[in-house]
């Protein structure tokens, strides 16, 4: 078991953390007070669950979360794409932060389930 914080997942959710506060400190308040703080929070507990789950002895339900969650995110940054409070180079950054995350915790989800009787 590593340390979670040299995990390369982690370093994917905290890049995207980092690559979406700037956007989010620059929206209009009444936008930050709804989908903001949403998604603030999502990222929050992405970076959470990949703790838990580092540690963790059964992780399929810790990363099961960790991959809801990261698809609520994956929702919320097209909206702020599509209601441009996002410029297209900060969504692009994002969206390869957010890919990263989801093949890898896809992966680390798939070694740990038990493979079906044949």
């Amino acid at each position: 078991m590593a340390l979670y914080t040299t995990l390369e997942i982690y370093r994917a959710a905290y890049g995207l953390l980092k690559a979406c506060a700037d956007p989010l400190t620059k929206m209009q308040r009444n936008a930050r007070a709804v989908f903001g703080v949403k998604l603030r929070d999502r990222l929050l507990e992405i970076v959470e669950l990949i703790r838990d789950a580092n540690v963790a002895t059964n992780k399929v339900p810790h990363l099961d979360t960790l991959l809801r969650s990261h698809r609520e995110a994956e929702v919320l940054l097209r909206l702020f794409h599509d209601k441009r409070y996002m410029s297209h180079g900060q969504y692009a950054a994002a969206i390869e932060f957010s890919v990263s995350i989801g093949r890898q915790a896809n992966g680390w989800r798939n070694k740990y389930v038990a493979s079906p009787a044949t």
